[in-house]
């Protein structure tokens, strides 16, 4: 297929960004480059290619199509812009410092923006996706100093949605920071940034690919992907339907690109991919090998499938996004039971089962997706949680029940544990595991100890206490974790004693915020704060006369006896 170009020279990438405008589509990705893996790479490979003495370093194919005569609308390319723009205002940032330094500092600020005659606003080179481009225009555009980008990430004054870029841009001004109190004198770091400027604008190179339509764009992705060139099974299927879009009707694209943006908007980059995957599990099965785009392509092989799948994954994109939030408006019309299952299987981190949920949703009556989420949470607590089992037969199993459940063959929870079966841990193994499980998730934890005192309470036919509403307890550990001289003399004195029993679950217990951590309180003044709670499992600690292994092997045995029953599907 000849796929039509503009132009596709090599140039250098400062001086590139420097003659240029870039805008990142809304539909496109959130910034997302990690600043100890990615960010610190690309970094420090530049630093040792003018170390080393490189001519050249490549940096790589970035796709564009013409927005203006001077502006590109970027297709690919963003992380490696955007980081670049970092560096070279953290350089502006460092020579802003220095009054002798001003000319580099406007020099460094060109690559970022230029100011119109009369204007006091900078017009940014590059403008970000609309979660991003605040953020960016403020910590990258602008001068803030680290110390400020640092308190506005600890106070979440950045939205969730750029927390990954604030990051980026603080790793970014720190490592120059570093750098310029490493070289020691103010002059050589001075001479150092402004190589650093200069082989970034000239020797650090890219194959610009500029082409004609979106359309062409699209097509080439999938060209290149065949060719060898990795791209997202994601990416992949966002650029065969817009690739698609027009051929279902004139006009078809811009609402294609703005249902995408919606959707990556309610999935946010982090569940991005993994929602493709349960949304094509939710439909038809686990899909073969990892050929996923593939088979979406040959699942989807004319217009108006094309057009129905982005309605469909729109759609399931809300639904998907739900399952991470148990207080999103989906479960509005559902029990507070199924949203405590919400909060669970999010805590347990059990995704590979979400296809089997999409399909219910879809399918399934009000009561039987709440007895499935049940289904799901006691599997995913039985089998992974407790059982450290390993998740690929969760996604092989949930599949076989997901495609039933989507083609009308399964209708009740029931049924779909006779297909996962194999997944639900036989009560005697579930318990002989849970006798000697440790956790050192503290969310995990008090999921646990929760689920246990639920179910003592239960039993007792009493009322649940107000102390275990969400995030109002603590974890107690009370053989502590970095125990005095007193504490160490128990396990001294404990022939039977292993550090790892600190972390075994009888050895946790709930306590209510107030009371804080007891830390290295002796037994005897824990035990009295123990007995005054109206957990029952905490008060029952009243019952030790000491606390050594055997206190924490006998009690995580009785704790065991409760968990059978806690996380029981009937």
């Amino acid at each position: 297929m000849t796929i039509p170009l503009t132009d596709t020279p090599t140039v250098g990438l400062g001086r590139f960004i420097k003659e240029s405008r870039f805008l990142v589509p809304s539909h496109q990705r959130d910034y997302s480059w990690t600043a100890e893996d990615y960010v610190q790479a690309f970094f420090l490979d530049i630093e040792e290619a003018i170390s080393t003495g490189r001519d050249v370093y490549f940096c790589g194919l970035m796709v564009f199509t013409t927005a203006s005569a001077v502006t590109f609308k970027v297709l690919d390319g963003q992380q490696r812009l955007a980081t670049t723009l970092m560096i070279f205002s953290a350089i502006r940032n460092w020579f802003s410092q220095f009054s002798e330094y001003e000319r580099w500092r406007n020099q460094a600020q060109d690559y970022l923006g230029s100011e119109e005659l009369g204007s006091e606003v900078t017009e940014a080179r590059l403008s970000l996706t609309t979660a991003n481009n605040d953020a960016f225009r403020r910590y990258v555009i602008e001068k803030i100093p680290t110390t400020e980008m640092t308190k506005a990430l600890n106070h979440n004054e950045c939205n969730d949605r750029s927390e990954t870029l604030l990051k980026a841009v603080i790793w970014v001004n720190r490592y120059i920071e570093r750098r310029a109190q490493e070289i020691g004198s103010r002059e050589a770091a001075k001479d150092h940034f402004l190589t650093l400027l200069k082989y970034l604008s000239d020797n650090v190179r890219i194959v610009r690919f500029v082409l004609n339509s979106d359309d062409a764009a699209y097509t080439m992705f999938e060209t290149l992907n065949d060719r060898g060139l990795a791209l997202a099974p994601l990416d992949l299927v966002k650029n065969y339907l817009f690739s698609h879009a027009e051929k279902h009707r004139k006009g078809a694209l811009t609402e294609f690109e703005g249902r995408w943006t919606e959707m990556m908007t309610l999935l946010s980059s982090a569940r991005a991919d993994s929602f493709l995957r349960a949304f094509w599990v939710s439909r038809y099965g686990k899909p073969e090998g990892a050929k996923l785009f593939t088979a979406f392509k040959k699942e989807h092989d004319t217009s108006a499938k094309i057009y129905g799948a982005s309605l469909d994954m729109r759609r399931d994109a809300e639904r998907y996004a739900a399952l991470f939030n148990p207080n999103d408006p989906t479960w509005a019309e559902y029990s507070p039971r199924l949203r405590q299952s919400v909060d669970a299987l999010s805590v347990i981190g059990f995704s590979q089962a979400y296809g089997i949920v999409l399909a219910a949703l879809e399918k399934f009556k009000h009561t039987e997706v709440e007895r499935l989420l049940w289904l799901i949470e006691c599997v995913a607590v039985r089998h992974q949680l407790i059982g450290r089992r390993r998740p690929g037969r969760v996604e092989s199993l949930g599949g076989r029940a997901a495609k039933d459940i989507f083609e009308g063959n399964i209708t009740t929870a029931k049924e779909v544990m006779n297909v996962i079966r194999e997944l639900y841990v036989s009560d005697d193994e579930f318990k002989l595991n849970f006798e000697s499980v440790t956790e050192l998730n503290s969310r995990k934890v008090r999921y646990l100890l929760a689920g246990i005192e639920r179910e003592s309470v239960s039993r007792d036919g009493e009322t649940l206490s107000d102390e275990l509403t969400p995030h109002s307890v603590t974890v107690e550990h009370i053989f502590p974790r970095s125990p005095s001289a007193e504490w160490r003399a128990v396990a001294e004195r404990d022939e039977n004693w292993d550090d790892a029993l600190i972390y075994r679950l009888g050895n946790l217990c709930l306590l209510p915020g107030v009371n804080q951590s007891l830390g290295n309180k002796t037994w005897a003044e824990k035990v009295m704060i123990y007995e005054k709670s109206r957990l029952n499992t905490t008060n029952r600690l009243k019952q030790y006369a000491k606390w050594d292994s055997a206190e924490i092997i006998q009690r995580q045995k009785y704790m065991a006896e409760y968990a059978i029953a806690a996380w029981r599907f009937q």
